[in-house]
């Protein structure tokens, strides 16, 4: 529980920059933008009424498909059963996978309350591959996220997370493999599907 917590704080960094906004020359740079126009869509006067609900729910669900690999991410939280089914599969689970944290983490988002943000330093980890230290500031306490993004196509893309030292990546990736050791691929797509439905407006 206490790590499903901080991973749900976390989320909210996980918020990308507009479509129309060009990604920084560093991870960091862009990271620093994604924090600043996430609180800009959060804190819009125009989207506050609960009439316009479904409406900022599209537009943080558009931007965030700008921010995250969604292929790094299911690549590296199926780890070698990803190359172990079909590529009807893969597209699949790649699509349910991110209606998954899309649906987790939206209402987190959307109570966005007086949290605080400091963007830290980066850390090069390999070539194209960087890691963000942020730290997200409450009341309660003060908890470090290291976000890591790989630049790919001209972007930086985040495609894990770690809260605490935690990976997000590894952390369903122990899940999908305890629900696999027993049954099969179409059975978790099954439960993916029924567990995302009418998860995007």
């Amino acid at each position: 529980m206490k790590f499903f917590t901080m991973l749900c704080l976390g989320m909210i960094l996980l918020m990308p920059i507009s479509v129309t906004t060009v990604y920084g020359a560093t991870a960091v740079e862009t990271m620093s933008r994604v924090t600043d126009d996430v609180l800009t869509v959060l804190k819009d006067p125009g989207l506050k009424e609960e009439q316009f609900l479904e409406t900022k729910k599209e537009k943080l669900w558009e931007i965030m498909d700008t921010v995250f690999d969604y292929q790094l991410l299911s690549e590296y939280s199926l780890g070698r059963k990803w190359r172990q089914i079909t590529v009807e599969q893969q597209a699949d689970f790649l699509r349910l996978y991110g209606l998954l944290l899309g649906k987790t983490y939206m209402n987190r988002i959307l109570s966005y309350g007086d949290e605080k943000i400091v963007i830290g330093r980066e850390v090069p980890l390999a070539d194209d591959i960087a890691e963000v230290q942020t730290t997200l500031i409450s009341k309660e306490n003060d908890i470090p996220i290291h976000y890591r993004l790989s630049f790919k196509d001209g972007e930086w893309k985040i495609f894990d997370v770690l809260i605490e030292g935690v990976s997000l990546t590894k952390n369903y990736r122990s899940q999908f493999k305890k629900f696999l050791s027993k049954k099969s691929m179409a059975q978790l797509l099954e439960v993916l599907e029924k567990k995302t439905k009418g998860a995007r407006p």
